[in-house]
């Protein structure tokens, strides 16, 4: 709706007096220089005055005048329908194809009627978020508090009037939904599915186990059994590997929930993975037999790997190191502070030097340790020596005089050069935002050879000093962090992601690089040991020349075997600047070999491994639904929680509502006068008028 416009010019619009000025000159040296014209004295006074209009429109549009228009827009309220998509919605159905069907009914419905009035967006979630229309039931996980999470982010701004919830309330993914009704101000609607009857059902709650175990060792697991609606019956829980039976535990029901857990050892008898079958024996008339089984996949390893943390003295920064490592099961770590390391020479795979060396003492450790041959990473301080790690090709140099006790706060630059390995991505995505590290002042040039992964970078200026890099002297890898704090980065990577688990992954890939053996093949692919089925299977591959120089112009191949199902899968990696990358999706639960192959030349290369894709089993773990979530959703939003064949009430309740109505935005517009069609046919008219008078008096 328009309320006004406003003329205005590049020029100032006082020129509009110089265009009045020119068109009037041209009009009386056309029409009265010669006073003997044969047009008649009205008639040229009026062909004159037409053409000082035209001459005057056109000087005056020479001037690129714009005409800004004061409107008014009626933005009208959203209403998101979100669909829950995952496995729950059907998994007890006794219908499934006609359960289906009605649920998209009601998502159908719902647009159809809200769309009259306001604009509806649909959504499915599951384990994510998504705006496909098609609801196929699917998902392995719910996580219904990222639909807030989504809707809070997409939406701000807009005129978002109400949420419809088409869902069983079961989550198992994600925080609480309650958390979000206070930071989004819209009322939510809940049509409740599903049946919060208890029904008999005989389930395997949790089976907890370690995915690394040690050849030789035995390791513990952990099943939890729970039952509804079943006192008196029994069963039995079997354990097998592959097809010979480990344990086979007989139990009781006695009372009505049941829950009974068991633990169970378990050897290690050989190296490579370990398929473990875990089942309970079905009981009459179960809600679903889903839950009743699962499998559990363990690598058998030779032995662990020994890291010794070595400080100066107490820091934050080793501590977050020292979780880091507990996170893997392949690791055992010490921590020492220096002067009460125990003197005496002891193999330890990886070495972490915090701020040391700073003395004689130290400095005579630290040669020890390469003369020992042991890979290191050194966390550089204040009080570092930096003179003798240049020395040993352990560190940049570090120039600028005698500046000790200064420092510079450094953000971090990825350097997306890096090939060494593919870092966390997770946390890699977070590094413009983290804190910055405490870095010694001055001027930080990289050694031949060192290949950084972190540049510093000091405000806003990006720089080429390294702030985390790798080197390799005589077959020693070694590691360099510049500076201190890197203990921030691990708790603002968990106030990011709810989750320790990027900078954990983080920190273990340096440690798996440095401790792992110096390979001098020119071709490499790097997986997981174990893929979850709700993650995405990525890869890594790297090529190198004769003169060990990254090269990415050959096509990589690679097929997965899955040799249980007999079933094969053929992918090709995308190129990178210096590495190649694969995506593969998902894939089925199961023990897979891959074989990767490419052509360099003449020369053929492959690489072969294994990896796991292990069962995520969440949505058969819950019967019933959670109907008392959605009615408090409801309820502390202002909405209403209905049954699935009374969702005309949500309809009508909406619909009274005085709050969900269209916004009305002020706009300011500007239209270029030369494009109004109107204006250039005016001119046109009144040129074409004047020739026509011309002509007929007989004047040229």
């Amino acid at each position: 709706m328009q309320t006004g416009f406003v003329l205005i010019t590049e020029a100032p619009l006082w020129f509009l007096i110089f265009c009045l000025l020119f068109g009037a000159g041209l009009s009386l040296i056309l029409y009265f220089r010669n006073p003997s014209s044969a047009v008649p004295q009205m008639l040229q006074r009026w062909l004159a005055a037409v053409r000082f209009i035209v001459i005057s429109l056109i000087a005056f549009l020479l001037l690129n005048p714009l005409v800004k228009r004061m409107t008014r827009e009626s933005e009208p309220p959203v209403v998101i329908v979100a669909l829950d998509n995952s496995q729950s919605m059907l998994i007890h159905s006794e219908d499934t194809l006609a359960d289906a069907a009605f649920l998209r009914d009601i998502k159908e419905r719902l647009q159809s009627e809200l769309g009259r009035r306001y604009e509806v967006d649909l959504l499915t979630f599951g384990e994510t978020v998504s705006d496909t229309t098609t609801a196929h039931f699917t998902e392995k996980e719910t996580d219904i508090a990222e639909v807030f999470s989504v809707i809070e982010n997409r939406y701000a701004g807009r005129n978002a009037g109400a949420l419809v919830l088409v869902t069983d309330g079961i989550y198992n993914k994600g925080l609480n939904p309650t958390y979000y009704t206070t930071r989004l101000n819209l009322p939510v609607y809940s049509v409740m599915w599903g049946d919060t009857t208890r029904k008999r059902d005989l389930m395997l709650a949790e089976v907890n186990y370690n995915r690394i175990a040690f050849l030789g060792n035995k390791f513990p697991m952990e099943v939890v059994v729970r039952a509804n609606r079943s006192a008196g019956l029994s069963s039995r829980l079997v354990i097998r590997n592959r097809e010979k039976v480990l344990h086979s535990i007989p139990f009781t029901i006695h009372n009505d929930p049941f829950v009974q857990i068991f633990q169970v050892d378990l050897l290690a008898e050989q190296e490579g993975v370990l398929d473990f079958d875990v089942s309970v024996e079905a009981l009459p008339d179960e809600v679903t037999l889903a839950n009743n089984r699962t499998r559990a996949f363990v690598e058998v390893l030779s032995g662990k790997k020994r890291v010794l943390l070595l400080a100066a003295k107490p820091h934050p920064d080793v501590g977050a190191i020292h979780q880091a490592l507990k996170y893997n099961a392949q690791l055992e770590s010490e921590v020492f502070m220096v002067d009460d390391f125990p003197s005496g020479n002891q193999p330890w795979d990886l070495v972490i030097l915090h701020q040391i060396p700073f003395d004689q003492r130290t400095t005579d450790l630290y040669q020890s340790l390469l003369n020992q041959r042991t890979p290191m990473m050194i966390i550089g301080g204040g009080n570092t020596r930096m003179e003798v790690l240049t020395g040993t090709g352990a560190a940049p140099s570090l120039g600028g005089g005698n500046l000790r006790g200064r420092f510079n706060d450094v953000t971090a630059s990825l350097n997306q050069g890096f090939a060494l390995f593919t870092p966390e991505p997770r946390f890699t995505e977070q590094i413009s935002d983290l804190p910055p590290l405490y870095v010694p002042f001055g001027r930080t040039e990289p050694l031949s050879g060192e290949q950084p992964m972190f540049y510093q970078q000091i405000g806003r200026v990006s720089t080429n000093y390294p702030l985390i890099s790798f080197n390799s002297t005589n077959g020693i890898r070694t590691c360099y962090i510049g500076g201190e704090g890197i203990w921030r980065w691990r708790l603002h990577s968990f106030r990011n992601t709810d989750s320790h688990r990027p900078f954990n992954t983080f920190v273990n890939q340096m440690v798996q690089y440095l401790t792992a053996a110096d390979d001098r093949t020119r071709f490499r692919v790097s997986a997981q040991g174990f893929y979850n089925e709700t993650e995405q299977l990525t890869m890594t591959a790297e090529l190198y020349d004769a003169a060990f120089n990254p090269v990415t112009d050959p096509e990589v191949n690679i097929r997965f075997e899955n040799a249980e199902n007999q079933m094969q899968y053929d992918f090709t990696f995308s190129r990178r600047e210096r590495h190649y990358t694969l995506d593969a999706g998902r894939l089925p639960v199961g023990e897979y070999r891959y074989l990767a192959s490419t052509t360099l030349g003449n020369e053929r290369f492959s690489a072969q491994g294994k990896f796991v894709v292990s069962p995520t089993n969440l949505e058969a773990n819950i019967t019933e639904a959670n109907h008392s979530l959605l009615k408090t959703l409801s309820q502390q939003t202002e909405g209403i929680a209905v049954a699935p064949d009374q969702t005309a009430q949500i309809i009508q309740h909406i619909q009274q509502r005085e709050d969900i109505k269209p916004v009305v935005h002020p706009r300011e517009k500007f239209t270029d006068i030369t494009s109004i069609y109107w204006i250039l046919a005016f001119i046109m008219a009144l040129l074409a008028l004047e020739w026509f008078l011309r002509k007929r008096e007989g004047a040229y």
